[in-house]
């Protein structure tokens, strides 16, 4: 990875090097990425990891709804649509689940077909 701060070129070192001096001087470490489109970078904040951020804006770049989740322990079929933002008879339809129980179980994998994410 190529370091610059300030606009003084640091070089290139390792990755996890990188991550190590940003967290030392309390900055964050961004990762261009040219070729998307529109062009994104990877923001290393410091406690919180690494985010994704539109170039153009430096906001957070809009995320991906994920394409399947995987039922923990306390989840219902209710909050894991409320969650990804999908309707429940719709989720359940989708992953084959019959009304009125709606029964999951820990380890099930559920489609998101539908979902606009978290």
């Amino acid at each position: 990875m190529r370091l610059i701060r300030d606009e003084e070129q640091l070089g290139i070192v390792p990755l996890a090097e990188a991550q190590s001096m940003a967290e030392q001087a309390s900055l964050d470490l961004v990762e261009i990425a040219p070729g998307a489109d529109p062009q994104t970078k990877r923001v290393y904040v410091p406690g919180q990891g690494t985010v994704e951020a539109t170039v153009a804006t430096g906001q957070p770049a809009r995320p991906t709804a994920p394409q399947e989740y995987r039922v923990v322990r306390g989840d219902t079929l209710v909050s894991i649509a409320r969650r990804f933002g999908c309707g429940t008879k719709d989720l359940a339809k989708t992953n084959g689940i019959e009304p009125p129980r709606y029964q999951i179980r820990p380890g099930q994998r559920l489609k998101l077909d539908g979902c606009s994410g978290q």
